[in-house]
């Protein structure tokens, strides 16, 4: 009996664990590349070092800072510097480089640095001793728009460093930060300017200065507390911008001097607004009486204070003061205001009672929402949150993630409007007012993005909601992150600007897809950490293009009928070059599907809504085929299968949609 011949694609990958997909890219890059003359780990190393040991004019790329540890012995905290990495990127990578000068012409320097701070989980989140813990610092420069801040290739990481190590060191993650700002200023500083020299299509190099400064430090409550080194929610005084605003649960607004606020006061213009200035004239004076008073008086102190003293930390670091001013750069996040244990969770939770007081169960949302469907861009990554509602509510807010909670506030929206013209919300109208308000306010924050909001608008619609909060669902619900979120109008006023953190949030799984494959945290893991990192952000920043103009994605050649449709609705000569996609790029940073529902503007700025068909591009031009609906009523429309060619940049944003017969109810229609 001849001896049984095993197949090559049934034990690929079975001696080592290794993904399926994961598998299918490796050998569709042998496929399409050949096969690595080096194969072994050791060769691979090698190669991959030799790839990141590139020097530059300001030294290599990763770079090491021995620091003394808080007790005794040493630690060498590891970093991508700054300068390096956009010196080897600009004389290496045409993509990046052409886009940097783009960026450059458009916005001429100084340019504005935003860090980001985050904690990260890789591993069992769950197990006690998670030593692959890691504190994660990202960065990215404002000028380079708003397509390449929603990317994730296009934040840059700064470093890694073990929790559990940040927790040793003297000052903690405040120290680790401050450290990491100063491979801003070496060995060039920032401020004085990075010569770079920037490649291009014609193999000539071009020469350019980047100058620039921190405008930003975006993190959650917790990320920024740490760094900043101020109380926080769980202090007295839980706010590091307002002197004079302290905990309602604190007592001190009833029985203290006029001027003290609790923190649900709703009067921005009678805060006492802390400054640099200000806070720098209270480091000096907690470092006078350190030394002065008694640990437990000391203590008492830095809790009337709002801050705590850290001669290591970043806010005594007066040798960055050119580069960051910490309290004016501090930016709260409003995705984690509202949507990570934050205002719209608790709101939604409180919608969800009211509904049931007046004999609408949890389960009737629930199954509203499975009629759904969502854009593609948004259920491909599975975001939808269809089952969010699936079972009754564990505490006093919704558990859901960000993402989700963005998805699904529009179609609670459409339900609670349906049940409200069925006259079945009566009893709770000031509820639902309160919940309609807070997606206006959402609404708002998403188009600050493309700043197509202004800061008077995004105020008055914030205070609103807010005043409807808490004459509907009163103040006991009322957390620290209510304040954090009425400062986001200043701070969009003085910037124009603001970071929804989503892309961080997305940027951390690749983080943890190389943390979780490393074991050992005992030698070199950051170092190990960022090579991998880096490496990985080197190739996407060569071969994933910024989504900056409209443009089709993966478009072919179409049929002949196709094409011959497509130039008798245009009125186009025969000949010319034709393309056609399913999905394309409408705006910056934003894609659309086939059987997407899209709300689209004609000439005369009118509002319209239908289902994309396909994409477009003849001679050029960008065209969308799209079949319009009709409205019948609010958030109703009437089903078309009628597609007509739009040009594609008036697309405004894809919607959330339900279809029932010949009828659609479509979510997130303003």
């Amino acid at each position: 009996m001849a001896g049984h011949q095993r197949s090559p694609n049934r034990t690929l990958g079975t001696t080592k664990f290794v993904t399926k997909s994961a598998l299918a890219a490796v050998l569709q890059d042998i496929a399409e590349h050949g096969l690595p003359d080096a194969i072994s780990r050791q060769s691979i190393k090698r190669r991959r070092d030799a790839d990141l040991n590139a020097k530059t004019p300001f030294g290599q790329m990763i770079v090491s800072y021995p620091v003394d540890l808080a007790e005794k012995g040493k630690h060498v905290l590891k970093f991508i510097h700054p300068a390096a990495l956009l010196s080897h990127l600009c004389a290496t990578c045409l993509p990046f480089a052409t886009h940097l000068a783009k960026c450059m012409r458009s916005n001429p320097p100084p340019w504005k640095v935003i860090l980001y701070s985050d904690e990260v989980t890789p591993g069992n989140v769950l197990r006690h001793d998670n030593t692959r813990k890691l504190q994660a610092l990202y960065w990215t420069f404002k000028e380079l728009g708003p397509a390449a801040n929603a990317a994730e290739h296009y934040w840059f990481n700064l470093g890694v460093c073990r929790s559990d190590v940040v927790k040793k060191l003297r000052g903690r993650m405040s120290f680790f930060v401050k450290t990491a700002l100063q491979t801003f200023q070496e060995p060039v500083k920032l401020i004085a300017g990075w010569q770079l020299r920037l490649c291009s299509e014609d193999a000539s190099v071009h020469r350019a200065m980047l100058t620039g400064a921190v405008d930003m430090i975006l993190a959650d409550e917790a990320a920024l507390k740490d760094m900043l080194d101020f109380k926080g929610a769980s202090g007295t005084v839980p706010c590091p911008l307002c002197a004079n605003v302290v905990l309602a649960s604190s007592g001190l607004p009833a029985h203290g001097a006029a001027e003290i606020l609790a923190h649900n006061n709703l009067q921005p213009h009678l805060w006492t607004r802390q400054t640099d200035e200000s806070v720098g004239k209270l480091m000096r004076h907690l470092a006078t009486q350190s030394a002065a008073l008694p640990k437990t008086k000391f203590k008492k102190l830095q809790q009337s204070c709002g801050f705590n003293w850290n001669e290591h930390g970043l806010l005594c670091a007066t040798s960055l003061d050119d580069l960051v001013q910490p309290i004016s750069a501090l930016t709260f996040d409003w995705m984690h205001c509202y949507l990570v244990g934050g205002i719209w969770n608790i709101e939604t939770a409180y919608i969800i009672g009211a509904l049931k007081e007046v004999g609408i169960p949890q389960s009737s949302l629930h199954s509203f929402l499975q009629d759904f469907q969502w854009p593609a861009q948004v259920q491909s990554r599975a975001v939808a949150g269809h089952g969010v509602f699936s079972k009754p509510l564990d505490g006093n807010d919704v558990k859901c993630t960000a993402s989700q909670g963005l998805s699904l506030y529009g179609v609670i929206r459409v339900f609670l409007v349906h049940h409200a013209a069925a006259g079945r919300l009566g009893p709770v109208k000031d509820r639902v007012e309160a919940y309609l308000a807070l997606c206006a306010v959402l609404d708002l924050l998403q188009a600050a993005r493309t700043r197509s909001v202004t800061p008077k608008k995004l105020q008055d619609a914030l205070l609103h909601h807010q005043r409807l909060s808490q004459a509907a669902f009163g103040i006991d619900h009322w957390i620290p992150k209510y304040h954090y979120a009425a400062h986001l109008p200043d701070m969009y006023q003085r910037r124009f600007f603001l970071v929804p953190c989503f892309v961080h949030e997305r940027k951390h799984r690749e983080l943890k897809r190389y943390a979780n494959a490393l074991s050992n945290t005992a030698a070199n893991f950051e170092e190990t950490l960022l090579r991998d990192i880096l490496l990985v952000q080197l190739e996407e920043l060569q071969t994933m293009p910024l989504e900056c103009t409209p443009r089709l994605l993966h478009g072919k050649p179409p049929s002949f009928a196709v094409r011959r449709l497509i130039q008798q609705a245009l009125g186009l000569e025969a000949g010319l070059e034709v393309h056609v996609a399913s999905s394309a790029v409408f705006a910056e940073g934003q894609k659309c599907s086939a059987n997407d529902v899209v709300a689209f503007q004609d000439d005369e700025e009118c509002k319209h809504v239908g289902r994309v068909d396909f994409h477009t591009q003849v001679a050029g031009q960008l065209w969308s085929a799209i079949a319009v609906w009709t409205p019948s009523s609010n958030n109703e429309f009437r089903v078309s299968t009628e597609t007509q060619l739009i040009p594609t940049r008036s697309i405004l944003y894809t919607c959330a949609y339900r279809v029932q017969g010949d009828s659609a109810v479509v979510a997130s229609c303003k």
